[in-house]
């Protein structure tokens, strides 16, 4: 659960940045700032998910032969 928390606060911060960024003049309205910015933040909370998935995943070694 705490994969889908980080990513979604991933994705709400990563959306909040990319409304504030300027756009061209095609892209001034807010449903087409929204419509690119999922292009950018999906694949970012994808990969947050991804590498918070792999590092939960690997069992420390090390400690566990002392």
């Amino acid at each position: 659960m705490n994969a889908f928390k980080l990513a979604f606060f991933m994705y709400m911060g990563g959306l909040c940045i990319a409304l504030f960024l300027p756009t061209s003049s095609m892209y001034h309205n807010f449903s087409s700032k929204l419509i690119i910015a999922q292009i950018y933040v999906i694949p970012i909370v994808l990969l947050t998910l991804l590498v918070y998935i792999v590092c939960r995943k690997q069992s420390p070694t090390e400690e566990s032969q002392e």
